[in-house]
């Protein structure tokens, strides 16, 4: 079965990001796109520039050949070979299991990237040579989520990669990766995508829980190369805790008004 090869995960990662950036993208060319779109924002169409989404075509092919060598390389064997029933086959996995592996792995991505996030950000070495590629946009598109140096998607990747490996079960779940992943990359793209929909991440739970694409956008419009001497905010990718201690946040209201440069 496909999902006992070592490639499985790396494939639907991948497949995963494409059809979400694909779906968003899809989205913004409708009337709901429309309707809920940022008001600020620009709208945006289905084709871009070859440049503005050049991660889109480079990032995946390089992933899948990087992941394909190391797995060659260290011979890694089929997952059927190396996880007990309970941690590989479906009617093992229970909406429990499934649901807290998945949540925890979220989190612990969010946490752990957030702490990256801060360090790329606050060394202007740093910044300048793995993560200013990222903040070339002024303004976002769902293809923005993968327009990165391959330093700054490699690291992305290793933390994925980290919380992957942590189960409070022991070890976590063949289809509990799966989902991981599927989800993931789909909060990925769509704290990138410009939308402000009641469905959107930040508008969940009152919009006391995730900071998702308001504050996503805030981050961007002022973390931008052009502005100098302004104070980097927003440092998690999903959630607002940590960003509220650490007082790397500012209002909604804020995030509402922020205007991209022309």
């Amino acid at each position: 079965m496909f999902i006992d090869h070592p490639m499985c995960e790396a494939c639907t990662a991948s497949l995963a990001f494409l059809a979400w950036i694909i779906f968003f993208k899809t989205l913004h060319t409708t009337s709901i796109g429309a309707a809920f779109r940022f008001k600020n924002s620009r709208p945006t169409s289905f084709t871009t520039s070859f440049t503005k989404d050049i991660g889109i075509y480079v990032s995946f092919p390089v992933y899948l050949a990087s992941i394909y060598i190391y797995h060659t390389w260290y011979h890694t064997k089929p997952l059927h070979l190396t996880r007990l029933p309970q941690d590989h086959l479906y009617e093992h996995l229970g909406l429990t299991r499934l649901s807290i592996e998945v949540c925890t792995g979220i989190l612990m991505y969010d946490i752990i990237f957030w702490c990256v996030h801060v360090v790329l950000h606050r060394s202007p070495t740093v910044f300048a040579l793995v993560h200013q590629q990222h903040h070339t946009h002024k303004h976002l598109t769902p293809g923005s989520t993968v327009s990165h140096t391959l330093v700054d998607g490699a690291v992305q990747v290793l933390v994925n990669i980290m919380v992957q490996q942590y189960s409070p079960y022991g070890y976590k779940h063949s289809l509990s990766r799966l989902v991981h992943n599927v989800v993931v990359t789909y909060m990925l793209v769509e704290i990138h995508s410009e939308l402000d929909a009641p469905w959107s991440l930040h508008n969940l739970f009152g919009g006391r829980v995730f900071g998702g694409a308001l504050r996503h956008r805030y981050h961007h419009a002022y973390t931008l190369p052009h502005f100098k001497g302004t104070k980097a905010v927003h440092y998690h990718q999903f959630f607002r805790l940590l960003d509220d201690l650490a007082g790397y946040a500012v209002s909604d209201e804020e995030c509402r008004a922020v205007k991209f440069e022309e």
